[in-house]
């Protein structure tokens, strides 16, 4: 299948939104693998948009398990979770004869169970501290996981990333023969107003692309770096013969839907979610919100589960946040919520704790004064709850 592959710490669910609904825009069959999911497992296989059929992936999981009982009695390692959705996706790809495949890692790069393509084009957005037990210490550790993605002869997309991790990056790219293109040197972009809650209007320069006056329908400042990286993917595409037409930039640009990403779900009060789960998304969301509502107070709704790094993402909220309420994000990985709450003590003027998300949220509305907005992040599983509290 003729695949683009996504590594990075963060963005690469955005981009590859971008990137898919552009192809599908123009005609193209576009399957596209992300993770994690809000509310469902089956949306994170889709094709043009659309999830996966219930039935279709309970299907694809049996004959998965077909093979995964064989390997048990020939006493084989059998494969994660993850190992499992990759492997249903791909199929499910194959035998719907997709055009294309916007694959996103799930975690790192070089032994990612999606590491099993050879790439149109690799694209790393973004190298920070995240899964530092599994990826590495240092950001080169990091970057050497993540530029594992890189295939000989292929093209590698490389958005905004500092100087330790770009020389690993470029390292891979020399030694395999690969084609490195650094978004900053390649992509333009012009911001024709402030951002709103509803998006942006942008003048983009790109190889072969010259576009004014496009609506790009993601807030907040860490988009377009997002968009860059995409922009310079559908570039390449196009000099390739990829009939990817100005028409159809235009219109999936416009027409952007990303749940859990600087989220309006409730609008008196103000009600925003957005996926910030390590420090850099953190610091993503914080730079976007103070461009976004300029020294408008907050009540912030958080949880952060057991292995992420709380300590470096709760200082990054604190500005203009009058009121932290810390909850318990569901599942396994949350039974040490409680160590936040000190945590969040030495940074915040007040805190607030309620275990229950819905209970959490209704404590932040009661809260949330005159022009004063909620802001809830921390956690994917926080999110899932918010959304279907307001659903």
């Amino acid at each position: 299948m003729k695949v683009i592959h996504i590594a990075g710490t963060n963005g690469k669910g955005s981009t590859a939104l971008i990137i898919s609904s552009v192809l599908t825009e123009a005609g193209y069959r576009t399957g596209s693998f992300t993770s994690p999911h809000l509310h469902t497992y089956r949306e994170r296989i889709s094709i043009d948009g659309q999830p996966i059929a219930g039935t279709t992936f309970l299907s694809y999981l049996d004959k998965v398990r077909a093979v995964v009982e064989v390997m048990k009695r020939e006493k084989a390692d059998i494969p994660t979770e993850f190992e499992v959705l990759t492997a249903v996706a791909l199929r499910y790809f194959a035998d719907e004869m997709v055009d294309v495949v916007v694959l996103e890692v799930g975690m790192g790069g070089r032994y990612d169970s999606t590491n099993v393509v050879y790439p149109l084009a690799a694209v790393i957005t973004r190298v920070e501290r995240d899964h530092v037990a599994y990826l590495g210490q240092t950001l080169g550790e990091i970057a050497y996981n993540k530029a594992g993605i890189i295939k000989a002869g292929a093209d590698v997309v490389i958005g905004e990333i500092g100087s330790e991790a770009l020389s690993v990056i470029m390292d891979e790219c020399q030694n395999l023969g690969a084609h490195p293109w650094k978004v900053a040197e390649y992509v333009r972009l012009s911001v024709l107003e402030p951002c709103h809650l509803q998006g942006w209007n942008v003048d983009i320069q790109a190889l072969g692309l010259e576009l004014q006056d496009v609506f790009f329908s993601l807030p907040g400042t860490y988009q377009l770096d997002n968009l860059r990286s995409a922009l310079l993917v559908i570039s390449l595409l196009r000099g390739e013969g990829w009939k990817l037409g100005e028409t159809a930039i235009r219109r999936a640009l416009g027409s952007l839907k990303w749940p859990g990403r600087l989220e309006v779900v409730h609008d008196d009060p103000l009600v925003l979610i957005d996926a910030a789960h390590n420090p850099d998304g953190v610091r993503a969301l914080a730079v976007a919100v103070e461009q976004l509502m300029p020294a408008r107070s907050r009540v912030l709704v958080c949880g952060i589960v057991d292995d992420k790094e709380a300590g470096e993402m709760l200082p990054g909220l604190s500005d203009l946040t009058r009121v932290c309420v810390i909850t318990r994000p569901r599942g396994e990985r949350s039974r040490n919520w409680r160590d936040k709450i000190m945590l969040a003590q030495e940074f915040f003027p007040a805190v607030l704790v309620e275990e229950s998300i819905e209970k959490a949220l209704e404590r932040a509305l009661r809260e949330c004064r005159n022009d004063e907005y909620v802001l809830v992040t921390g956690s994917f599983y926080i999110l899932d709850a918010v959304r279907q509290y307001f659903t």
